[in-house]
C-alpha cells in the first residue's frame, strides 16, 4: 500500500485543506485508473482517522481501490454562511486529484463513504451531483437538519453530549439563517427530485439498534428515497454511535461498493 498525506492551499476555502489517502501497491506496473473511494470523516476526526483507527489501508490492499480523504473539520461537508466545502469537494478537490493520480474519472468507478458528520456530506455530495457517483455508504449518520433530535438520544449518556454540541448548537448554525429558516443548501428535501430525475446512486446505510443519533434519520431516509424510486438498502446491527460499531461496518461498507458483498 502506498499511502500519503499532503496540503492542498484550496482556492475555493482560501486556507490549505489536508489530504489523506492510500493506493494499492503495484500501481505502477499497470497503470490502470482506479476505482476511488471519496471519504468523508465524522466529527472532531480528520482524514488521518480512516486509517488510525478504521484499517482502511488493509481494505485497500485487499480490493485495489484508491481511497481519498480531505480532513474539513466540523463544517458538515456543506456549503454554509462560513465557508463553501461542499463547492470544494466538487469543484477543486476531484480534479486537483484526478489530475495528480491515475484515478477513473467514470461514475461507475467513484464512490462516497461517510460516518456520522460524514454521512451527512456524503448524501449531499451524492445528491447533489447524482452523475459523479455510482455508491454511495453511509453509516451512523444523520441526514435531514430539518428533524428534531431522537429524544433516547438526549437520554443516553453516550449520545446525550452529542446532541447538545452538534444537533442543538452546531448544525443549526451552519443550516438556518438568522432567521431559522433552512437554508437550500441544507435541504435535503429539495435534493431528492433533482437527483431521482438524472438517475440518483445507489445508497446504503448502517446502523446500529441502539444508536438514536441515527435511527429515525436513517428510517426517513430511506422511506423518502424509496417514494422517488432511489435505490437503497439498510443494514442494522447491534450497536450505538461509537467506533466499535463504525469498526465492523466499514468493512461491510466497503465490501458493498467492491461488490463482493
Amino acid at each position: 500500500m502506498i499511502t500519503f498525506h499532503f496540503s492542498l492551499p484550496s482556492q475555493v476555502l482560501h486556507r490549505p485543506v489536508t489530504i489523506s489517502g492510500a493506493l494499492p501497491y503495484g500501481l505502477m506496473a499497470n497503470f490502470t485508473a482506479l476505482k476511488v473511494v471519496w471519504g468523508l470523516h465524522c466529527a472532531m476526526e480528520d482524514g488521518d482517522f480512516f486509517f488510525h483507527k478504521l484499517n482502511m489501508g488493509s481494505l485497500v490492499e485487499q480490493y485495489g481501490f484508491a481511497f481519498i480523504a480531505p480532513s474539513l473539520g466540523n463544517g458538515y461537508f456543506i456549503n454554509s454562511p462560513y465557508e463553501r466545502q461542499a463547492d470544494f469537494l466538487q469543484t477543486e478537490l476531484m480534479p486537483v486529484l484526478r489530475a495528480m493520480l491515475p484515478l477513473s474519472p467514470l461514475r461507475e468507478d467513484n464512490m462516497l463513504l461517510g460516518i456520522s458528520m460524514g454521512g451527512f456530506g456524503v448524501v449531499h455530495w451524492a445528491l447533489s451531483c447524482p452523475d459523479s457517483f455510482n455508491a454511495a455508504a453511509a453509516i451512523s449518520s444523520i441526514f435531514d437538519a430539518s428533524l428534531p433530535p431522537d429524544e433516547r438520544a438526549r437520554k443516553n449518556r453516550e449520545q446525550r453530549p452529542l446532541v447538545r454540541l452538534f444537533s442543538d448548537r452546531l448544525l443549526p448554525l451552519l443550516t438556518r439563517d438568522k432567521n431559522g429558516d433552512l437554508l437550500p443548501d441544507a435541504d435535503i428535501r429539495l435534493l431528492y427530485g433533482r437527483a431521482a430525475e438524472s438517475g440518483a446512486p445507489r445508497f446504503s446505510l448502517w446502523y446500529g439498534t441502539e444508536d438514536y443519533l441515527s435511527l429515525s434519520q436513517s428510517a426517513n431516509f430511506v422511506r423518502n428515497c424509496r417514494e422517488r424510486g432511489i435505490e437503497v438498502t439498510e443494514h442494522t446491527a447491534p450497536g450505538a454511535h461509537n467506533l466499535a460499531f463504525w469498526q465492523g461496518a466499514v468493512n461491510d461498507a466497503v465490501a458493498w461498493m467492491m461488490g463482493a458483498a
